[in-house]
């Protein structure tokens, strides 16, 4: 019996041209996507490999120079690699800081390495996190919310409902036939969008990215389901079918645009950031203390020499220690941005919406997350290069060398291969999931409740 319900209800949505609509403009976004991710994609790793390639010249043509002029002086570059799954949750990476200056001393920045054409940066914005957050959202609001009203309206519930037929079954049968109408398109676009990313040869998937790709899809299955729910529900409760389309839709505007929207400008108000310039005068502050707390431990008749770095001549603890404390200034206040980004995103998660970008974004490791990421292992790398420089310092790291510049630098034989090298490292899927559990978890649960309400509300239903 739930297999001739499966088919009735199937056919119905089949043969209605909104829905053969809406299959042609999702499987057109997620191919569209594809192809110009692909281009946009190659372009930047591109430019990437170019920026990587000229830093490592840098580096290797200042090694056999003296070791100020590698540690201290100069700035090599470290870069953010494209995301190859840009195209499923894109995060606005293109807006997002995308390389560091840095030395044993100092990682400046963050900075905005030019990749592409900026001005287009509001028009690019086309993943399939978008098609499935905006577009089959809507979609799976309008297939359900008359699923019910609709049916009673035309008679055809009653008849079903005189048969020994459970409600139960009746209303499971609605919700899946919804879900595999709304699976069709997703399928589709996704193998079609695949295989233009496979083909091109431009794109490297490997293992966990398929399974990130899977990953993906189960979210946007259970974020749909969100949504066919609330349309049962509210043609459950209400008695119009075109009530309930006008209630479905602005319930979408509220839970799509308006709240994720909102999260953003009440994130800003209520957590403001510091005043920049009153940031820059605290970590001059605490470079200047570091200091003096190390001239007063120990004490030389060269601590006067102070070039602001490592110069020769200096003490390289007190080098050392005055950029940590510095740093630990200039570091709260750039943490303090991203969290002020993560507290919108939590008041987004009130939202469908905000609970599916956020997991997405967090599988994919994409975005913001992304962001997260590189700052994490660029740190990582100033400290490796610190300590590099530490262990391979032979003379008193407490007190200057005046005397010995010349021996100094005479004195460090360091070979490219042996210094530390850069290379960021993508996030796995396992701590993709990590950080999306919760995300998934809520969507689980919207579902299960908007669920037993609809349930509650069907046994009861009146159908005459």
């Amino acid at each position: 019996m739930i297999s001739d319900l499966l088919k009735k209800e199937i056919l119905e949505h089949l043969l209605s041209l909104r829905l053969i609509l809406a299959f042609v403009l999702v499987i057109a976004l997620m191919l569209a996507s594809s192809g110009l991710f692909v281009k946009d994609y190659e372009a930047q790793l591109s430019d990437y490999n170019l920026q990587v390639s000229e830093n490592a010249e840098y580096v290797s043509k200042n090694v056999s120079s003296n070791v100020f002029e590698l540690f201290s002086w100069g700035r090599q570059k470290i870069y953010r690699r494209p995301h190859p799954l840009g195209f499923l949750a894109e995060g606005r990476e293109k807006d997002l800081p995308n390389s560091f200056r840095v030395n044993a001393f100092r990682l400046q920045g963050p900075d905005y390495s030019l990749r592409g054409n900026p001005l287009l940066g509001e028009f690019e914005f086309l993943d399939w996190s978008f098609t499935v957050g905006i577009v089959l959202s809507f979609v799976a609001l309008l297939l359900a919310s008359d699923g019910v009203n609709g049916e009673k309206q035309r008679g055809t519930l009653r008849l079903i409902l005189s048969n020994p037929v459970p409600r139960a079954r009746v209303l499971i049968t609605k919700y899946l036939s919804t879900m595999i109408l709304l699976t069709i398109p997703l399928v589709i676009g996704s193998i079609l969008g695949l295989l233009v990313i496979t083909a091109s040869g431009r794109v490297p998937l490997g293992g966990q990215d398929w399974a990130k790709i899977g990953s993906i899809a189960l979210i946007s299955l259970l974020y749909l389901s969100v949504f066919v729910v609330l349309g049962l529900l509210l043609s459950t409760t209400l008695k119009d079918p075109q009530a309930s389309l006008v209630v479905s839709l602005l319930l979408w505007v509220v839970l799509i645009i308006v709240i994720p929207s909102g999260a953003a400008i009440t994130a800003k108000l209520l957590d403001q950031l510091p005043d920049q310039n009153a940031v820059s005068e605290q970590a001059d502050r605490a470079f200047g203390e570091a200091v003096e707390n190390h001239n007063r431990r120990y004490p030389h008749k060269d601590n006067w020499v102070m070039s602001g770095q490592w110069s020769p001549g200096e003490s390289l603890e007190r080098a050392v220690r005055a950029a940590e404390a510095e740093d630990r200034v200039l570091f709260d206040y750039d943490d303090q941005k991203v969290g002020q980004v993560r507290f919108g995103q939590e008041l987004s998660r009130f939202s469908p919406a905000g609970l599916y970008q956020s997991a997405a974004l967090s599988i994919t490791g994409s975005g913001i997350v992304h962001y997260e990421s590189f700052v994490r292992q660029s740190r990582r790398y100033r400290e490796e290069l610190k300590r590099f420089l530490e262990t391979s310092y032979a003379f008193d790291k407490n007190y200057p060398n005046r005397e010995g510049q010349d021996q100094i630098s005479r004195g460090f034989k360091i070979s490219y291969a042996s210094l530390p090298k850069f290379e960021e490292q993508l996030l796995s899927v396992q701590e993709g999931w990590a950080n999306a559990i919760w995300d998934a978890g809520l969507l689980a649960l919207i579902n299960v409740i908007l669920f037993a309400a609809t349930w509650a509300l069907f046994v009861r239903y009146d159908a005459r």
